[in-house]
């Protein structure tokens, strides 16, 4: 299983377990649209440990996110965010709805 992270526009978080990038956008499809232009995914790697902190400016809460992978800081900046193939997706659930169909 691979590790996902997505940033909804309103500014939560969902971090779950995919076996693939299609089944990312399942249930990432359950919470919201992932195709939204503002949704923001990641990858995640095998070992990682998120470092939240609240920012407070001129009446406005943040939270500033650190990736700590291995030992070494990252930002997610490092990492590319991704996006979904729509094409991709449906010729997933076509085949997963041919095999349930036999």
């Amino acid at each position: 299983m691979k590790t996902y992270y997505c940033k909804w526009p309103n500014g939560t978080i969902s971090i779950l377990t995919a076996q693939n990038i299609n089944d990312a956008f399942i249930k990432l499809d359950a919470e919201g649209n992932p195709f939204d232009e503002n949704v923001i995914i990641y990858k995640l790697p095998t070992n990682f440990h998120i470092g939240t902190e609240l920012i407070k400016n001129n009446d406005e809460i943040k939270i500033s996110e650190d990736l700590i992978d291995d030992g070494s800081l990252r930002s997610f900046e490092d990492l590319k965010p991704l996006k979904f193939n729509l094409e991709t997706i449906y010729k997933e659930l076509s085949k997963q709805n041919e095999n349930i169909s036999n």
